[in-house]
């Protein structure tokens, strides 16, 4: 006996409720526009569809009842792929810690795996599944299924999110840079894949900038681990030190996330007379053995006119991806201008148009800042930014991530657990990094992790985050 469950998003459709028993099967849809995936559930559980605390869309809720251990094996209805390049996404949470084999089966009489992964979920925790697919013709039934081993009497697992998405082969003309996905380069830490030029398939980097450049290594034995993404910042005329940085941090397992000034003003940049020196600074980090990402002059609001600063990022992008496959281009913008500011610093104003594969905005969480004669109150860094920002970069098929953030010492003391939630937070939106700002340079306030709430903060938050295989 199975039961189907509508698993469909708050956006679209009132939560639907469906229960099993040994008796029978009763199920309730209300007015649902549309479903993303029906689920259909081995019946040694108990399942229901419920909201969840993570705001995770909505989650089907299973509950074992076998005496003995057992595997959960859950399967979607079929549905049909009409693209030729496919991507489903399953969110899965378990009360301990399990290894959860994901697939993505192609029905019919040529029936196979298109994709399977199988991903440690820690107790307590949310964990994306993504499986991509290139398919040999549109039109095939496709279907997911989970299987979690070894469950216990009464414990609970947890599927949420669960939709599938075709896409179709990127073309493009004029200044458009849009290319293919980049191939895996290999595994993070989680067990997720990650591509030539970084981009993880699930899970976010954490990380930091820290001092002036200054070497983590300190920090990393002290308290925190070995940081996902290391942020650093160099002037026109230091590249050799930013490659050696970099080459250095690949070796150490870390992301190296650059930014540069540039060597000549914007409107010249936009002109051609930067192409050399891009091009330099992209054959230097192709020959590094990993990935790198790069920024040229973070943070332009107020340092000129965007028009041609547009025009200079339009310019180097594709210089820069083309010579460098293993370099991801960002563009690392304040997030309170384009959101909040004057419309000369929107997205729709200001954001390339070309191909961009990170998006980075520098948003910290002010509490206590006098400014202007105000004093502010904590950021509302989910309600204010990252919803904002998640459905934007939907829109631009573009990565995002906190190229910046920090906490005040007084929003430590209220809200000690800021940093791990705000990390949750921003991975739950699809952001893919989180730089922390530890540092007390051009700083308005106190983000330095100085004291041992922050200490201890960080240390929770980098616990089970991914990083790259050592070099």
């Amino acid at each position: 006996m199975s039961a189907s469950l509508i698993h469909s998003t708050p956006a679209l459709a009132k939560t639907a409720e469906s229960s099993t028993s040994s008796t029978g099967t009763k199920a309730v849809s209300k007015t649902a526009k549309r479903a993303s995936l029906t689920w259909r559930v081995a019946p040694s559980s108990k399942s229901r569809v419920a909201p969840t605390a993570a705001k995770r869309q909505s989650a089907v809720v299973h509950r074992a009842k076998a005496v003995r251990p057992t595997t959960l094996r859950l399967r979607t209805a079929p549905t049909t792929a009409n693209a030729r390049a496919h991507r489903w996404t399953v969110w899965v949470k378990a009360d301990r810690a399990h290894q959860v084999k994901v697939s993505a089966v192609r029905l019919g009489a040529d029936r196979a795996k298109l994709a399977t992964r199988t991903v440690k979920v820690q107790a307590g925790t949310w964990k994306k599944v993504t499986l991509t697919s290139k398919l040999a013709r549109t039109g095939l039934r496709t279907r997911v299924q989970v299987a979690v081993p070894s469950l216990r009497t009464s414990e609970q697992v947890k599927v949420a999110a669960s939709r599938t998405e075709g896409t179709a082969a990127a073309t493009g003309t004029g200044t458009s840079n849009a290319t293919a996905a980049d191939p895996a380069a290999g595994t993070l830490s989680n067990g997720c894949t990650f591509t030539t030029r970084g981009l993880p398939d699930c899970g976010s980097y954490l990380g930091m900038a820290y001092g002036s450049n200054a070497d983590p290594t300190k920090v990393e034995s002290e308290y925190s681990g070995r940081l996902g993404v290391r942020r650093t910042y160099y002037r026109a005329d230091q590249v050799s030190s930013a490659v050696s940085t970099a080459r250095t941090d690949i070796a150490k397992g870390r992301l190296p996330w650059i930014s540069f000034k540039f060597p000549h003003d914007w409107k010249k940049m936009a002109s051609g007379s930067g192409d050399a020196w891009a091009k330099d600074i992209a054959t230097k980090m192709a020959a590094l053995d990993g990935p790198v990402w790069v920024a040229f002059h973070h943070e332009p609001e107020g340092d000129g006119n965007m028009a041609d600063w547009r025009a200079a990022q339009e310019r180097l992008a594709p210089i820069v991806r083309k010579a460098a496959p293993n370099v991801a281009y960002t563009v690392v913008l304040t997030g309170w201008h384009e959101f909040y500011g004057s419309s000369e610093f929107s997205l729709a104003n200001i954001w390339p148009r070309v191909k961009v594969d990170v998006a980075g905005f520098d948003i910290y969480n002010s509490l206590g800042v006098v400014k202007n004669g105000k004093t502010l109150k904590a950021t509302d860094m989910d309600g204010a930014y990252f919803s904002k920002i998640q459905a934007w970069a939907k829109t631009k098929d573009v990565a995002w991530g906190l190229a910046e953030t920090g906490y005040t010492d007084a929003a430590a003391k209220t809200d000690p657990d800021w940093i791990r939630r705000t990390q949750r937070q921003l991975e739950a939106r699809d952001g893919v990094a989180m730089a922390y700002f530890n540092t007390t340079l051009n700083s308005i306030a106190p983000w330095q992790l100085g004291n041992t709430t922050k200490k201890e903060a960080y240390r929770a938050a980098q616990q089970g985050t991914p990083r790259l295989p050592l070099g």
